[in-house]
Formats: structure tokens, C-alpha cells, sequence
């Protein structure tokens, strides 16, 4: 194995998937500096100046992308080769930072105000990775960068400027039951199911159109808990990194800061590395929620090696006829989102493109719509057809 140089890398997946663990291991590597949730605000910001340009009013800058219509994934990222972030959105981003109390983060990144200045997207992110080496000195370190969640849509841009990316991907099953019906609850007000669902689609979609590529690693929380040595070993070969030395985690896991870091997993306190919440799921998760969930995630689930255990195949009946189970709501937010007979007609149509062989060139839009990248919607549709 070549020697590693010096790099910059994004961890990143849904909420409640296994990123905090990762970033943990990753940083606990002797030539790895990661933080977690260092700058989400700079991510958000540039987000939503690029809507903003466009005039689109949206719930989260980061959204979900499917049936996107109001831009394309080139008009975003003409964007960001383009657009420079002026010594004022610094000041606002800072701001932002300074505000910022969503979840366990790294706040020390205040201290950097004054080092970085305005510049291209690229170009201050490279800025802000740099200045975590003066919060977390380590001079051996050969890998540098953050942990911030929902951040697919800039993977593409990030592996254009040579920026390494890796992804963790969960169960479903498991995600939802983290999210809502789990002893902690770290989601806040109940979001709709749907919304958490396309969300976690998003993650797969990135994963299975950029799996190929050289700087870009993608990996299962299941087997990164049940098979750590080997899911390891393989991140490390994708990173060009040398291997962890033998046992260590067998006394815990080290935080950031040096001390013993207790998870956050949502089914209690637990020390180092946990398999209690793989099938949690099963036991928290209504019938009715587990049909939903394997019925909209089905192709998914089968190309990512996941069991459905409720259905055998798409029917309608178990979106048609299924609410969301809570009594509050996220504010910004319609009871009826999951259940909306628009949104669920979308979802019909996903599988309408998926039985449809081969694609007409006229679906082209449809599908990218549907399922953000042509070549997500054809393993997906490999895995469909076969079944």
C-alpha cells in the first residue's frame, strides 16, 4: 500500500445511520483528523443561496431531491463552480455557527473567524478542513475533513475537486424506529415517514450511481458492528490508509477530545461497539409502519441485501391505506404527508418505471426525477426484475 498524502474527506448518510460511529472509528485512526458536524452550517448556507438565486421557497435547503422539477443536479453544480462566498457570508455563516445547537457538534470551529476568508465553495471548505488541524493537532494526520449528515448532493462536486467521500448506509427499519419510536427521541417533533424515507432513498441513490468510483466508499452500519475488522480493513484500503492496529477498540471508543465516548445509540447508554439495536426494529415498529416502510424501500432493500420480512413484492394496498401513527407533527409539516395521494402516485410511478424494460429515451427526465440518477435506477431495476 502507497503511502497516504494529504487529503480532504466528507462522511456523511441519513440521520440516525451510523455516522457518529464512523466518525469515531475514523478519527481514532493515527493518520485521520475527522470532526464531527464541524461547519453544517456552511453546507446549509451555500444551499440556500443557490434557491435563492432561484426563487424557491423550500422546508430545508437539503432536501430529499426526488420529483425535483424546479432545477437540474448541473444547474446546482454550475453553482458551485461558480459562486464566491464574499467576506459578508463568511461573517453570516459564523453567525450561523455561533447559533448553532442541533445535536453534538464541534463548536471550537469559532475560533477559526478570522482565518478564513472569502473564496469559492471549494476553496473555503478546503479552508475550514485546514483549520481543524489547530483544534485537533495531529501532525501525522493524512486525511482531514467532517462528518455532516444529509449532504449527498454535493458527493458528485466534492469528487470532481478530488475531495474523498464516504457514506454509511442502515437498515430502514431500524432508521425509522431510531428516529420515532425508540427510549430517546434525537429528531425532535415527529417528521413524516415519507419524508424520512425519500431522505434515506436519497442516500442509497448516491451510493449505487458513485460506487465505482475511486474516492467515493460506501458501507452497510450492519456489517460495520457485526463484522468490524473486515469493514474496516476495506475503508482503509479505499482510503489509502495503513490498518487499525489489532484490538483497538476492545476498551471503548475514544472521542474527539480523548475521552470515553458512550454512543448515542436511541435504546439506552452503551460502551464501544453494539449490536443491541440491529433488530430493535422489529419489536418498536407497528405492522402496519414496517409494510409502509418495505413496500416504498422494496427495490432498495433488495439491492442493498436487506430482507423484506412483511412483503413479497409492491402492492398498493399498503400505501394507500396506511396514516402516519403520531398524534403531533413537525410544524412544517401536513399530517397527511405520508398518505397524500399525489406523493403516493409518485411512488406508484417509481415502480411503473422500474417493470418497464428497457426505458424509453423519451423517461429520461421521469426516471431522474424519480430516482436522481440513471445509473441508481438501473441496479435498482436489476434487482427489481430479478426478484
Amino acid at each position: 500500500m502507497s503511502s497516504p498524502t494529504r487529503e480532504h474527506i466528507l462522511l456523511t448518510g441519513c440521520y440516525r445511520s451510523g455516522t457518529t460511529l464512523l466518525d469515531k472509528l475514523l478519527h481514532n485512526h493515527p493518520n485521520v483528523v475527522l470532526a464531527s458536524q464541524a461547519y453544517p452550517v456552511l453546507f446549509y448556507y451555500v444551499k440556500q443561496q443557490f434557491l435563492d438565486q432561484l426563487g424557491l421557497n423550500r422546508r430545508y435547503p437539503l432536501e430529499h431531491l426526488f420529483c425535483e422539477q424546479d432545477y437540474t443536479q448541473s444547474d446546482w453544480h454550475a453553482f458551485l463552480d461558480s459562486y464566491v462566498l464574499s467576506e459578508r457570508d463568511i461573517e453570516t455563516i459564523f453567525d450561523g455557527l455561533a447559533a448553532y445547537s442541533h445535536g453534538v457538534w464541534t463548536p471550537e470551529i469559532l475560533q477559526l473567524h478570522q482565518s478564513i476568508s472569502s473564496g469559492l465553495f471549494i476553496d473555503v471548505l478546503r479552508q475550514f478542513n485546514i483549520g481543524l488541524y489547530s483544534i485537533f493537532p495531529n501532525s501525522a494526520a493524512a486525511l482531514i475533513g467532517t462528518k455532516e449528515i444529509m449532504l449527498e448532493e454535493y458527493i458528485p462536486y466534492l469528487l470532481v475537486h478530488e475531495i474523498r467521500v464516504v457514506l454509511v448506509l442502515r437498515d430502514p427499519r431500524a432508521m425509522i424506529a431510531s428516529v420515532h419510536f425508540s427510549d430517546k427521541h434525537y429528531m425532535g417533533e415527529h417528521r413524516p415517514i415519507l419524508y424520512s424515507l425519500r431522505n434515506w432513498r436519497k442516500s442509497v441513490a448516491f451510493s449505487l450511481a458513485y460506487r465505482n468510483h475511486p474516492l467515493f466508499h460506501f458501507l452497510r452500519y450492519e456489517d460495520l458492528v457485526t463484522q468490524l475488522e473486515c469493514e474496516l480493513g476495506k475503508l482503509t484500503q479505499k482510503l489509502d490508509l495503513s490498518d487499525y492496529e489489532e484490538s483497538v477498540f476492545s476498551d471503548g471508543i475514544t472521542d474527539q477530545y480523548g475521552g470515553q465516548w458512550g454512543g448515542n445509540s436511541s435504546y439506552g447508554s452503551s460502551q464501544g461497539i453494539s449490536q443491541t439495536s440491529l433488530d430493535a426494529y422489529t419489536a418498536k415498529l407497528p405492522r402496519d409502519v414496517q409494510q409502509y416502510i418495505e413496500t416504498l424501500t422494496f427495490p432498495e432493500l433488495l439491492t442493498l441485501g436487506y430482507s423484506p420480512t412483511m412483503i413479497t413484492g409492491f402492492s398498493e394496498k399498503y400505501i394507500q391505506q396506511y396514516s402516519d401513527p403520531f398524534d403531533t407533527f413537525h410544524p412544517l409539516f401536513s399530517a397527511e404527508y405520508s398518505s397524500c395521494p399525489t406523493r403516493l402516485g409518485d411512488e406508484i410511478n417509481r415502480y411503473q418505471l422500474l417493470k418497464s424494460s428497457p426505458p424509453s429515451a423519451s423517461q429520461t427526465m421521469e426516471i431522474e426525477k424519480a430516482f436522481i440518477h440513471q445509473n441508481a435506477f438501473l441496479e435498482l431495476q436489476k434487482a427489481f426484475q430479478h426478484e
